[in-house]
């Protein structure tokens, strides 16, 4: 009966071996299971925090961009009326039409109804003109024309409007403001050249 005992003491304790080492088993499997997930989690939080890392950078890089353009805006505002208008034609009188062009642009946003209007209307006519952009020159010829007729740029706009539409081939309207510049400005030079330009035409 005490051997029965004893049997069955052990045959419990084996059982309990049994019951603790499939846990540990289970607990094993679970841990490397787990243990898994927690790897690949950190793999995607470093993959995230890459791709963040790439789109601070983008940002960084923009902000600065940003930056730069503003400072380069603030010194053109910063600039006095006479600076850009000088910079702007000097840019015109050594061949670089397109930065003067866009230099009298800047002149006239910033000082709309300044002294240098019409003579910013003007020169950008003639960046326009010498770039063979003309009905954009014609255009800025039209606002001295219309806008400041009797300023000293007055007559070298009738004349340039009227050259612009020989180079489309319009000689009809050239003619219009080549006797436009003789009529207005009779003893002006923009008028001699007008009368030159209309014997040319006949």
């Amino acid at each position: 009966e005490r051997v029965g005992r004893v049997e069955g003491r052990v045959s419990e304790l084996i059982g309990r071996v049994d019951e603790a080492q499939f846990q540990a088993k289970e607990v094993q499997k679970n841990t490397s299971t787990l243990s898994s997930d927690i790897g690949k989690r950190i793999e995607n939080l470093e993959k995230a925090l890459e791709s963040l890392r790439g789109e601070l950078k983008g940002i960084s890089e923009a902000l600065d961009q940003i930056k730069e353009k503003k400072a380069l805006k603030d010194e053109a505002a910063r600039k006095a009326p006479d600076d850009l208008y000088n910079e702007a034609y000097s840019a015109y009188k050594a061949g670089r039409y397109e930065e003067a062009r866009d230099l009298f642009e800047k002149v006239l946003s910033k000082n709309p109804d300044g002294k240098y209007t019409p003579a910013a209307h003007y020169w950008r006519g003639e960046s326009f003109f010498q770039l063979k952009s003309y009905q954009e020159a014609i255009a800025e010829f039209g606002e001295v024309i219309q806008k400041f007729p009797k300023s000293e740029k007055a007559p070298g706009a009738y004349l340039r409007t009227g050259t612009a539409f020989m180079e489309l081939g319009d000689k009809e309207k050239a003619k219009l403001f080549f006797d436009e510049v003789i009529a207005k400005f009779p003893k002006s030079e923009q008028a001699r050249v007008a009368k030159k330009k209309l014997q040319s035409l006949k």
